[in-house]
């Protein structure tokens, strides 16, 4: 594949132009910094331009393929680029907006370029040694990147679709998987805290007359037969983990696949993620995790994902 350099600040236009609030229009939509990730957009506040506060910072006005990228902390990932955005539409201040200024570059493969996570670390550590009182970058740090890009436009519009085809894949499956959460913790409330789960006619338990009793432990009814328990009493075995070394030492020649805190996302705690070989200490193998065993994350829960998070082994052994 045939590529080329390209220095940003040559091929790109920066904070184009701002709303002029002598001319306000009646209804103004505004962008804030925090409600952009990843070109995921959880908020935009519609102002009455008559009645409402005006932000001091609701200022930037932007285009179709406007890029937007947060000046403060850019390892939050708070960028994306707009595809038809309202004509009332301005965002923060906090943003810088980029708009390509040649008809040789793709915009959305120029955005997928510009937000690789190399080029986000780079900017981080800019933004750490920045003088500010927060970490932040200029526009001029984004403006002396130089990008290697595929030589054809074609080919750049092409790499641009497909991954922006396979965001809106992602985003729509954790937007299912939202709804199936919210629809498990619906089905759990209805089941085990109002007790109306299925009775043997499959009609709500309680709801159908179905007898019930005081539990002094809980200080409420629950129904008949029903017990109080401590988890305890429920596991057979705990097991601890082990972080092994790296290669084969000694007697630590059991060959592992080693679950981090970071891994537990998904089904069996795997997902888009990469786990380390280890090798543990061959007197340990009572730790290696079997079929529907738990994981529970004691600690090292990272900013965004708290401790305590869970994962249930399916299939295979580890």
């Amino acid at each position: 594949m045939e590529t080329k350099k390209v220095l940003i600040r040559n091929v790109c236009k920066f904070n184009l132009e701002k709303i002029n609030m002598n001319e306000l229009p009646d209804k103004l939509l505004y962008l804030d910094t925090g409600s952009i990730t990843k070109n995921i957009i959880s908020n935009i506040q519609v102002l009455d331009t008559q009645k409402d506060k005006i932000p001091s910072r609701a200022r930037k006005k932007v285009k179709n393929d406007t890029i937007i990228y947060s000046t403060v902390r850019p390892n939050q990932n708070h960028y994306g680029i707009l595809k038809n955005p309202d004509n009332n539409l301005v965002v923060s201040t906090g943003f810088v907006t980029i708009d390509i200024d040649t008809d040789e570059i793709d915009p959305m493969f120029f955005y997928y370029k510009l937000t690789m996570k190399e080029i986000t670390n780079y900017l981080q550590t800019i933004a750490e040694n920045s003088v500010s009182a927060y970490p932040s970058i200029t526009p001029d740090n984004i403006a002396n990147i130089e990008l290697k890009l595929p030589k054809y436009k074609t080919l750049q519009e092409k790499i641009g679709k497909l991954l922006y085809n396979l965001d809106i894949k992602i985003e729509l499956n954790n937007k299912i998987i939202s709804e199936l959460e919210a629809m498990a913790k619906t089905l759990y409330d209805y089941w085990f805290v109002q007790f109306d789960f299925p009775n043997e006619e499959g009609k709500p338990y309680k709801s159908s007359g179905g007898a019930m009793e005081r539990s002094e432990e809980l200080k409420r009814e629950i129904p008949v037969g029903w017990k109080v328990e401590k988890l305890s009493s429920l596991i057979k075995s705990t097991k601890t983990g082990d972080w092994g070394k790296d290669e084969i030492s000694g007697k630590h020649t059991t060959k592992v696949v080693c679950f981090r805190g970071a891994d537990i996302n998904g089904l069996n705690g795997l997902e888009e993620c990469n786990p380390p070989i280890r090798y543990i200490h061959e007197k340990s193998e009572d730790k290696l995790l079997d079929i529907h065993d738990l994981i529970i994350e004691i600690s090292g829960g990272s900013p965004t994902q708290s401790t305590g998070r869970i994962a249930f082994i399916t299939e295979g052994v580890y």
